[in-house]
């Protein structure tokens, strides 16, 4: 169990954790409905009453429209949830899969999709599918925050080695994120990842000189 600073006990560490998963859980439930409102103006294309027919160009935005509408649908009643997750291990594939269209959907906060090179190993990761998904919003928000002129990808580099499972960013303003101090913005989402990942035995290696901030998370053997 890491050390706590001696300001922040472990009842105000989970305080604080709840109210950030809070902000995450509303600020997607923003975007999920601006979503759908762009995709419900897609399918209203389709039914005006004076339309002549629809064209096999419409057709095919309102075939998306429907699967986008789907998706975001499944996604609402996953966040509907009210209880986390408190299964001690999660699979990383399905977590950095779910990342890629939790991270669209964070309103208030500049748009860059996410790339994950090299692809996620067939691995499980002992820290709940929760807190994994806390962890990786925050990052990406810290990201997406200090960056609001770029639009190129924010790129997670994937590697294994023995029982141990690393996520590379390749963000300077993640790199200089230490995570030491519960302050507020950035600092905090920060703070709040780097001890949500030391509490699940993982490591924090921040990297200035070299731009990168490496989160490494330990493996489970799949059951």
């Amino acid at each position: 169990k890491p050390l706590m600073p001696a300001e922040l006990t472990e009842d105000a560490f989970r305080d604080l954790v709840a109210l950030n998963r809070a902000n995450i859980r509303q600020q997607l439930l923003r975007g999920l409905a601006h979503d759908l409102r762009n995709q419900l103006q897609v399918l209203s294309l389709g039914v005006g009453g004076d339309s002549p027919g629809i064209g096999p160009a419409i057709t095919s935005r309102i075939e998306h429209a429907l699967d986008r509408m789907s998706q975001l649908l499944d996604l609402l009643s996953r966040l509907g949830q009210t209880e986390p997750d408190t299964v001690p291990s999660a699979d990383l594939a399905t977590g950095l899969d779910q990342l890629v269209t939790l991270a669209d959907l964070q309103r208030g906060l500049p748009s860059r999709p996410i790339m994950v090179e090299a692809g996620p190993p067939d691995v499980r990761v002992g820290i709940s599918s929760t807190d994994l998904e806390q962890v990786l919003l925050n990052l990406v928000g810290v990201a997406k925050a200090a960056t609001p002129d770029r639009t190129d990808p924010i790129r997670i580099r994937v590697s294994s080695h023995d029982s141990w499972v690393s996520l590379v960013f390749a963000e300077t303003a993640l790199a200089s994120l230490a995570g030491d101090q519960p302050r507020p913005s950035a600092v905090n989402d920060g703070y709040l990842a780097r001890r949500l990942v030391e509490r699940a035995g993982g490591r924090w290696a921040a990297d200035p000189a070299g731009g990168e901030l490496r989160v490494t998370l330990p493996t489970i053997a799949r059951g």
